[in-house]
């Protein structure tokens, strides 16, 4: 089954859960930060940033000082219509990326889609699969020019499954968002939330995964922020 689904996020935030799916981001005004889980970063990029959230990637999107647009496409679609992008939905650093010269194209083909999200079936019209494909020959193209990739070269990869691990990641992935967004919050009360045994057990992971502190973490964004 195709599935879908577009939606935007203006002055809110949101966190994306890529299982068996993966998103485009496309940023409609002023700046938003993303924060990608595997690659233990966030960032700030502006108006006219179009990305991606690939396959099996956490990703932390605040918009409260933006808007972008998002489109979430399922495996199975992606597979169908564009196999030959494959090679460019590992883990890389997507901030990276430059601004798109084709901002009108963009968000003609997003608003297109809109109008029929969200979508679940069986078929495709060909006015869908136009838009889907032409959005994804854009990103592409961003993708080759930043990372010197070519098309002609194929990864294949196994859908997304639910295990230990997963959950695990996703565990601290929350937690990292929660630090982010609640300051007030004590790192001994997140830890405990997200089902850590308690804060030295939260701290150990975090510092495993992620080289720093669940503290220093905390204080980094915030000096970031302020700074912004």
């Amino acid at each position: 089954m195709f599935s879908f689904q577009v939606y935007n996020l203006n002055k809110e935030y949101s966190c994306i859960y890529n299982c068996e799916n993966l998103s485009l981001l496309y940023v409609t005004d002023g700046e938003i930060q993303v924060f990608y889980h595997s690659l233990n970063k966030y960032s700030y990029v502006k108006k006219g940033f179009y990305s991606i959230v690939p396959f099996d990637e956490y990703s932390y999107i605040n918009a409260l000082n933006g808007d972008v647009k998002i489109i979430t496409l399922n495996y199975l679609l992606i597979y169908t219509i564009a196999n030959n992008l494959y090679n460019n939905l590992i883990s890389k650093d997507y901030t990276n990326l430059p601004f798109s010269k084709n901002e009108y194209i963009t968000q003609y083909h997003l608003n297109l889609l809109a109008k029929y999200s969200p979508f679940k079936d069986s078929s495709l019209s060909t006015e869908i699969s136009y838009s889907i494909n032409t959005l994804l020959y854009l990103l592409q193209e961003n993708i080759r020019k930043a990372f010197d990739i070519y098309s002609s070269q194929t990864i294949h990869q196994q859908p997304y499954h639910l295990n230990y691990t997963n959950i695990k990641r996703r565990r601290l992935f929350d937690a990292s968002v929660e630090l982010l967004n609640n300051p007030q919050k004590s790192i001994a009360h997140i830890a405990t939330e997200f089902g850590f045994y308690d804060q030295a057990h939260f701290t150990k992971v975090f510092k495993k995964y992620r080289n720093i502190t669940p503290h220093a973490f905390r204080q980094r964004h915030a000096f970031f922020k302020h700074y912004k």
